[in-house]
C-alpha cells in the first residue's frame, strides 16, 4: 500500500512479521524531455492508486528559467533553445 507523508512516497507492505515502509519518491517530481530546439517540463504526481506518477495537467504555477517566465499549457513548459 502507498501512503504519501509530507511530501513524499512510501510503499508499505509486510515481510514475514516485518513491516517494511520503503521509500519511493517525492509525491511530486519534474519530467523533462528535451529535443534538439526544445527543453518540454511535465509537473507528475504520484497516483497512489496505481503506484506510479502521471502528469498533472492541474498544474499552473509559473516557471522561472533563465531570466525568462513560462506560464503550463495543461501543465507543461515548453522552452524554446
Amino acid at each position: 500500500m502507498y501512503v504519501i507523508e509530507n511530501g513524499l512516497v512510501y510503499n508499505e507492505y509486510t515481510q514475514g512479521d516485518a513491516e517494511i515502509k520503503a521509500f519511493v519518491g517525492m509525491e511530486k517530481q519534474m519530467l523533462v524531455t528535451e529535443t534538439e530546439t526544445e527543453i518540454i517540463l511535465q509537473w507528475q504526481k504520484f497516483n497512489l492508486t496505481d503506484g506510479q506518477y502521471e502528469n498533472d495537467s492541474t498544474n499552473t504555477d509559473l516557471f522561472e528559467y533563465d531570466g525568462k517566465t513560462y506560464a503550463p499549457i495543461s501543465g507543461t513548459y515548453t522552452i524554446i533553445k
